[in-house]
């Protein structure tokens, strides 16, 4: 490290040290031996700030607010996570507004010249100089391609990764003096929090990752007719520049006309809960800054810096929780949680269970219209901190989705019924289940699982033996080879029962549905019955052998 930059992260951290100092938190100075970085007059005037009147949360929200940047960055992505850290403090810090003051239209000329390797005028018809958004990370301006195509220029702040890298090292550093100092702090793994930070803010400090986000989302929609997503102009677009076109609308919140906001609540809903469960691909902060309404009555979804991702497994384990939560299935609820999640081996499942039950029984014993979702999802998330499951961050950020969701759809239409259509979606998840198409692509995707399973059995035998010295056995490669060949063979046999079971049942309840011979119910037996007769000639042939 240059001396540079050892003053930097010395003058930064004392700057940190004061707002500290300032908010209350001398005892923490004091005690982590950080007080000789304290400026001489508060040290002078220390009863001043010895009796703070405002609660620990709001005392930090102000500190994020006087820091700036990172530490807004930090709040928000904490307000995100309320598996982390308590409740109270994700609430709080869900008021932190991004908003700073913009930067010279010096340096934005100069970013762009430099990521484009070209003039600001060779690239743009016409450029406003004002930006019409300013934020930590950079601003938005609107501009015109060459071509006349309105678009809207994001652009990062200059050194803003430097003061990144800075704040993320003096983070590190104060998350270790804190636990080392407080063994009460341990339990919510500070350091982890920190790390988990620097994934998103790298994340954020690339604009080539959110355009891909956009690209995404924009061909998930574009044959939706009432939802749109800005497409993303690659040819302009770098790590510190974002072109994409330019949205024409509104704020949901600025919308005067009832009717139309109430159809555009409805939308959001919908959309999200689609991005969910049927694309597995969302938007992470669906509150009303971050959806416009356009003048043809359809929404559009901005800002996709940060956005969730579930895959095929946890897919299913998120439909069960979100089936349990509809429907007060504890049970359902705590298998699902265990499932998306770390579990610590020394947990007591039954108590988990019990506990689960008896801290949402309250939920449970109101009237629908009372109902909160987001509270709900806190407080779960609660109780899984509590047990230390470790939930995998992309489902934390979907019940975040889902809570601001909630907010959102509360505050721009008080009379919709948000817990209604939630349960309406989890009987959609029930009833495609139960469809003849859903039972044979479970049957089929179990059969293979299981058949790859008992396939490496003998495998993991033979490992698991000859990792054991005190165990001596001798396998010969023979017989290891004719035992997967027999097993192999056998859970093609099962794969080829299931299916033909599956054909069977899809034949008796597709009967009467058509009055051709070639009816589908004919067509599922007739192959139904080929696979039986193959199977019973093959089970023949073997033990001829």
């Amino acid at each position: 490290m240059s001396i540079k930059d050892s003053i930097k992260e010395l003058n930064r951290l004392r700057q940190i040290i004061d707002i500290l100092f300032k908010e209350g938190f001398g005892f923490l100075i004091y005690k982590t031996g950080l007080r000789n970085l304290l400026a001489l007059n508060l040290r002078l005037n220390k009863k001043k700030y010895e009796n703070p009147k405002d609660s620990v949360p709001i005392r930090l929200r102000r500190i994020m607010e006087e820091l700036d940047g990172t530490f807004i960055k930090l709040g928000q992505l904490l307000s995100l996570r309320p598996d982390l850290i308590p409740k109270e403090y994700a609430k709080e810090f869900s008021k932190l507004q991004d908003h700073v003051p913009p930067f010279s239209y010096e340096e934005v000329e100069q970013t762009i010249e430099s990521e484009l390797k070209s003039k600001l005028k060779d690239v743009f018809l016409k450029f406003e100089k004002i930006p019409i958004a300013s934020a930590s990370i950079g601003q938005v301006h609107k501009a015109w391609l060459k071509n006349g195509k309105k678009v809207a220029v994001k652009v990062m702040r200059p050194n803003v990764e430097e003061t990144f890298v800075i704040d993320i090292k003096l983070l590190y550093h104060i998350a270790e003096l804190l636990e080392s100092h407080y063994a009460e702090l341990k339990e919510y793994e500070l350091s982890r929090i920190v790390k988990e930070f620097e994934r998103y803010t790298k994340n954020e400090l690339d604009y080539i990752k959110e355009a891909k986000n956009l690209e995404v989302f924009y061909n998930n929609f574009k044959k939706d007719k009432n939802i749109v997503i800005p497409k993303v102009y690659h040819d302009f677009t770098t790590k510190r520049v974002l072109v994409m076109e330019f949205i024409e609308g509104y704020k949901i919140s600025e919308v005067e006309n009832s009717a139309a906001k109430k159809r555009a609540v409805k939308l959001a809903m919908e959309s999200v809960l689609k991005q969910i469960f049927e694309l597995r691909y969302f938007h992470a902060d669906p509150h009303p800054g971050n959806i416009f309404m356009m003048k043809e009555g359809k929404i559009a979804f901005l800002d996709l810096g940060i956005v969730g991702r579930i895959n095929e497994e946890e897919i299913y384990h998120t439909e069960n929780l979100f089936v349990a939560l509809s429907y007060g299935d504890r049970n359902l609820m705590a298998d699902s949680l265990m499932s998306l999640g770390m579990v610590d081996k020394t947990i007591d499942k039954e108590q988990f269970k019990r506990d689960l039950s008896e801290h949402l029984r309250e939920y449970y014993d109101i009237k629908l219209y009372q109902f909160s979702i987001s509270e709900f999802l806190y407080d779960l998330l609660a109780i899984t901190r509590k047990y230390k499951i470790k939930l995998i961050p992309d489902f934390v950020l979907l019940v975040k989705s889902a809570a601001t969701l909630e907010g959102f759809v509360k505050e721009m239409d008080p009379e919709f019924n948000f817990v209604e259509e939630w349960k309406k979606y989890a009987k959609n998840i029930i009833n495609t289940r139960k469809s003849i198409k859903y039972q044979k692509k479970e049957l089929i995707k179990t059969a293979y699982e299981f058949k790859n399973l008992i396939k490496e059995l003998p495998k993991e035998i033979k490992g698991f033996l000859s990792s054991h010295d005190r165990i001596n056995v001798d396998i010969e490669e023979k017989m290891i080879n004719k035992l997967t060949f027999r097993l192999d063979s056998a859970m093609n046999r099962i794969a080829i029962g299931i299916i033909a079971a599956a054909l069977i049942i899809a034949s008796t309840l597709t009967i009467g549905k058509s009055e051709s011979i070639l009816s589908p119910s004919t067509i599922f037996l007739v192959i139904a019955l080929i696979l039986f007769v193959y199977l019973i000639n093959s089970i023949s042939k073997e033990r001829e052998v």
